[in-house]
């Protein structure tokens, strides 16, 4: 709370910036302030760990028998897949610098409208053809299994925080 408030300028403002940082880099357990190599851990990690949430979110909805597990499926994904979204800029400038990031977040984001526009459409094709959205659901999940091995293998393995000298 007191990082919100110091960041909208209550009673003067306060080091807000520099709170969440630290409490970030508590969190991801790294014994360094180094804040480009952390950011850039970081992301990566986080890019990760949003896919596997994305995918876990599709148990959810395939073992969903109400209202309430549909709504919690629905805040778990998009929860997961705005945090997948608001990460890719950054991770992009990371990866592939600022030469490139523009076309390649353009390419990034017209995929995403592409599955955004025609997923449901397929969707609800599968569930007319078989009466279930369960082939669909087993899909994303493959998908998303992919998605998080293809995110893994990009920000490769990292050095123990010991070996990062």
């Amino acid at each position: 709370d007191q990082g919100w408030l110091w960041a909208r300028g209550f009673e003067g403002g306060g080091p807000h910036v520099q709170l969440y940082r630290r409490i970030a880099h508590w969190l991801m357990k790294e014994p360094e302030l180094e804040e480009e190599r952390l950011t850039a851990i970081g992301r990566g990690r986080t890019l990760v760990l949003m896919q596997l949430s994305m995918g876990a979110s599709y148990l959810l909805w395939y073992g969903a028998g109400g209202y309430v597990a549909l709504a919690l499926f629905a805040l778990w994904f998009g929860l997961s897949y705005g945090g997948i979204v608001s990460l890719l800029p950054a991770l992009c400038m990371d990866l592939f610098g600022a030469r490139a990031v523009a076309s390649i977040i353009g390419t990034l984001y017209t995929g995403a409208a592409l599955g955004n526009l025609l997923g449901p459409v397929v969707a609800g094709a599968v569930f007319d053809r078989v009466g279930s959205y369960g082939p669909v659901i087993w899909a994303c999940i493959g998908l998303s299994a992919l998605a998080t091995l293809a995110s893994a293998r990009l920000i490769g393995p990292q050095p123990a925080a010991k070996d990062r000298g």
